[in-house]
């Protein structure tokens, strides 16, 4: 992920983390074979095993996958692992239009070409990406789409030549194909760089993480731009466009009061266009505090009671992250 820095083996397991290479390589689930976890009244478990095939009775492996620490802890983990790919490039897409540059993404994906990577940074991201550390970004772009694409090099170059051929047919203004390892990195480093240059540059920053199909990224970066224009306040988006997975984020100040409420009324605004478009309330970062307020507006009551029902078997005393997931 993102947060590889600091992130944990047991945190990503628990939050069945994403991060860029999802378009291609899936979230942290597809790699869990089998887990060793301590429950709530101390007894450890065992569940799942080390093969790729495993249909022997009900799948616990992924209740706990994703469970955000409520069902107990992960002590223990078989994962699959892959071999890392010889030949890596990087494509830098440029675009006069955030939409356009969202259509791109589906365009790329109905070739046939799965890219490793399919980032999106928006002209805001990108500016304060410039200040924190110039990189060489186009500063006057509305959107930049980063693609990485990876394999035997042969592979690898075939799939360069399509997505350059793609972008440049459907509406960048100019596409870059990063000529070393150095200039990979210093695309990369930008795109990392981005939530610390949205997080700096207000007191209290509403950053959201949710998902829609692929298809709809154009209509919900329109309803994103709609909603804060409509509100008045200044919104951003990066996110992981390769998989539908979003990250609006609206500047404001919790010590503003009027602002800070309109703030709150247009970002939830924007989760459930999310939602409305085909979505989810979250792609990576999960329901925890922010969230559980929507659960009960966006899930059916039977599924709410199934999971609570779930909670209270293995954590009748209710101590293992109290108060998350649903209120």
């Amino acid at each position: 992920p993102q947060s590889f820095l600091g992130a944990t083996i047991g945190g990503n397991i628990a939050e069945n983390a994403g991060g860029p290479a999802c378009v291609k390589y899936g979230v942290v689930k597809q790699y869990v074979l089998g887990l060793e976890v301590v429950l709530p009244d101390g007894e450890i478990i065992d569940v799942g095993g080390r093969t790729i095939k495993n249909v022997v009775g009900y799948d616990l492996t992924m209740l706990f996958v994703g469970s955000e620490g409520t069902l107990g802890v992960i002590s223990k983990a078989e994962l699959k692992v892959r071999p890392l790919p010889p030949q890596r490039s990087t494509i830098l897409a440029v675009y006069d239009d955030v939409v356009t540059a969202g259509e791109n993404v589906s365009k790329v994906l109905e070739s046939g070409v799965i890219p490793s990577k399919i980032e999106l940074i928006d002209n805001w991201v990108i500016n304060r990406i410039e200040e924190m550390m110039p990189l060489g970004l186009p500063r006057d772009a509305d959107a930049v789409l980063l693609f990485e694409t990876d394999g035997i090099p042969e592979a690898v170059e075939k799939e360069t030549e399509r997505i350059v051929e793609i972008a440049r047919k459907f509406g960048a203004r100019e596409v870059r194909v990063a000529m070393d390892a150095d200039e990979q990195l210093k695309y990369w480093t930008a795109r990392r760089a981005g939530f610390a240059a949205v997080f700096g540059k207000a007191k209290t920053v509403l950053s959201e993480d949710v998902t829609v199909p692929r298809g709809q990224i154009p209509a919900f970066i329109k309803r994103c731009r709609e909603i804060a224009a409509r509100y008045g306040v200044e919104m951003n988006i990066i996110g992981h466009a390769g998989d539908g997975n979003l990250h609006p984020s609206i500047l404001t100040d919790v010590n503003e009061k009027e602002h800070y409420e309109r703030a709150t009324k247009a970002i939830e605004e924007i989760i459930m266009a999310a939602v409305e478009l085909g979505g989810v309330l979250s792609g990576e970062h999960g329901i925890g505090l922010e969230k559980k307020r929507f659960m009960r507006r966006v899930t059916d009551q039977r599924v709410l009671e199934i999971m609570k029902g779930i909670k209270r078997l293995l954590d009748p005393n209710n101590i293992m992250n109290p108060g998350k997931i649903w209120e």
